[in-house]
C-alpha cells in the first residue's frame, strides 16, 4: 500500500517586504545629509539676502544723505543772521570757531502757510558717535533760548570734509576767507564747494557742487546792501 505522507515544501526563498535595521540606518542618514545640504544653502541665501538688503537699505540712505546735502549748497543765500548771543555771523562760515559748516539756504518749503521767510539757518556736524547730523533753526536770527531741530543723515562717518573756492579759483579750507575785508566777509559766498565723506563702508564719497559766487566788491568801503528776503522767518 502507497504512503500517503505530504512531501515536506522546500524552503522559501523570498524576501519579506519590510526593511533591515542596516536599511533603515542607511536611509536616515542618506535623508539627514540631505536635510543638512538643503538647511545649508537656505541658510546661505537668506544671509545673502539678509546682505543684500542691508547694502541698498546704506545705500539708499547715503543716497538720501547726498540729496539733502546738494538740496542745501545749492540754495546759498547771502543772508548773514545774529546768533544766540548777539553776534553777527557770516552767510556761510566753516573751519571756523568750531563750526563744521553752517550756512543760510533759500527755499525752505512752507506747505502749512505759516509767517515766516523762506530762508533758513542750517548746519552740519559730525558727533563723536561718528553720525553726520543736520541741525536747522526756525528763525535766522536766533535767541539764547532756541534749540535747533536735529536729524541724522549718515552713521558710522570717519570724516567729512569741506574746500571752497572763490571766483579767483583759489581754494579754501575755511570760510569766508579771513585775508578779505572784515566788513565784506558776513556777506561772501563760494563760488564751488567741495565734499569729502569717509565711510569705511563705501570709501571716499567726493562732491563738487556750485555755490552762488558771489563776492562783494572789494574797491568799496560800504558793505553791500541786504538781500530781499533778508528778515527773520
Amino acid at each position: 500500500m502507497g504512503s500517503n505522507r505530504i512531501p515536506a515544501q522546500a524552503p522559501s526563498l523570498r524576501r519579506s517586504g519590510g526593511f533591515t535595521l542596516l536599511e533603515l540606518l542607511i536611509a536616515i542618514a542618506i535623508f539627514a545629509l540631505i536635510a543638512t545640504a538643503c538647511y545649508r544653502l537656505l541658510k546661505s541665501v537668506t544671509q545673502m539676502q539678509e546682505s543684500s538688503i542691508a547694502v541698498w537699505e546704506n545705500v539708499g540712505v547715503m543716497q538720501r544723505a547726498r540729496l539733502i546735502l546738494e538740496k542745501d549748497l545749492l540754495q546759498l543765500a547771502m543772508r548773514p543772521i545774529k546768533d544766540e548771543f548777539g553776534q553777527r555771523q557770516s552767510a556761510l562760515v566753516a573751519g571756523q570757531d568750531g563750526k563744521l559748516l553752517e550756512f543760510t539756504r533759500a527755499g525752505w518749503r512752507n506747505i502749512t502757510g505759516e509767517l515766516r521767510s523762506d530762508l533758513q539757518r542750517v548746519s552740519y556736524e559730525l558727533s563723536d558717535e561718528h553720525q553726520l547730523i543736520r541741525r536747522y533753526w526756525p528763525v535766522l536770527d536766533r535767541g539764547i533760548s532756541l534749540e535747533p531741530k536735529s536729524q541724522v543723515l549718515m552713521e558710522g562717518v570717519d570724516s567729512i570734509r569741506f574746500r571752497f573756492r572763490d571766483s579767483r579759483k583759489r581754494w579754501h579750507k575755511s570760510w569766508p576767507p579771513q585775508s578779505e575785508k572784515q566788513s565784506l566777509r558776513p556777506y561772501m559766498l563760494p563760488a564751488l564747494v567741495e565734499v569729502v565723506i569717509e565711510q569705511p563702508e563705501y570709501g571716499y564719497i567726493r562732491m563738487q557742487l556750485p555755490g552762488v559766487s558771489y563776492e562783494p566788491q572789494l574797491q568799496t568801503e560800504q558793505a553791500p546792501p541786504s538781500p530781499n528776503n533778508g528778515g527773520s522767518g
